[in-house]
Parts: C-alpha cells; sequence; structure tokens
C-alpha cells in the first residue's frame, strides 16, 4: 500500500493517503488526518500531504516508546521535511501548490475543483512526494 494508491485508487484524501502510506496501513489513526485534507479543513493552508506526511513521522518515530530517538531528533526530521517539501513541490500552502486565490471567485466552483480529476492528478503528485521525502528522512535514521 501507498499513498499515491490510496489517494488515487481508494478515495482517500491528501492527508490520510500521506499518513496510510508511511505508516503502511490505513486504520483508526487515518481518521485523525481527515480534516487535515485541503490545506487544512480546505481552508487552503498548509498542504494536507504535508500534514499527513508529519504525522507519519511522529508515528513511526514513537519516541514515548523508544528510548533511544528523541522529540528533537524528531523536530529536527519535521524541519527536514519541510523545507525538501517546499523545494520539491514550491511551496508549503495549499493555496499556492494549486493555487485556490487565483482559480476561484466563488466557493460553489471552488468545490467543483476539489471534486474533480485536474486536482486529483496535481495533488496525487504532491502526496507521491510526500511519502518519499518522509521515507527518506526515516530510512537516513533507520527508524
Amino acid at each position: 500500500m501507498n499513498a499515491w494508491d490510496l489517494f488515487v485508487n481508494r478515495g482517500y484524501n491528501c492527508a490520510e493517503s500521506a499518513l496510510g502510506g508511511i505508516v503502511g496501513e490505513i486504520d483508526a489513526c487515518s481518521s485523525l488526518a481527515s480534516g487535515f485534507g485541503g490545506g487544512i479543513g480546505g481552508s487552503g493552508d498548509i498542504c494536507g500531504a504535508a500534514t499527513g506526511a508529519i504525522m507519519g513521522l511522529g508515528a513511526r518515530a514513537n519516541v514515548r516508546v523508544h528510548d533511544d530517538r528523541s522529540v528533537s531528533e524528531l523536530k529536527d526530521m519535521v524541519i527536514r521535511f519541510l523545507i525538501a517539501f517546499e523545494k520539491e513541490c514550491g511551496g508549503l500552502d495549499c493555496r499556492d501548490l494549486i493555487p485556490l486565490d487565483e482559480m476561484f471567485d466563488d466557493e460553489v466552483s471552488r468545490k467543483e475543483y476539489f471534486s474533480g480529476r485536474d486536482r486529483k492528478t496535481k495533488c496525487a503528485a504532491f502526496v507521491e512526494s510526500a511519502e518519499r521525502i518522509a521515507e527518506s528522512l526515516l530510512e537516513e535514521k533507520g527508524w
């Protein structure tokens, strides 16, 4: 199971997909990411793929269980993730990545775009990048 498949073929949103791909399963925890799609509740703020990936980093690091891992190491990993994601994808906020504010004059056309194929294709690339960057950082740490 990977994030791209969860997003494109199985109907999960960007945040759920990134989290599910990184932790390797869709379970009850994935529902915690449901409200982050579309840039935190569809507001256009930080990309749901990025927030889902950050949740995935935290879940995989599991610093409360592993004595050899620290919160400061996880925070460093999150900062490195954000820098890499922004560089690769061209931004951190959904409104800049799509870009929402430039495309829509009203809420109806915005909602239509979110349910359409163009958005799905564009956002699938962000989901895929988020998973790959996070997995690379986790592998680098041996986590």
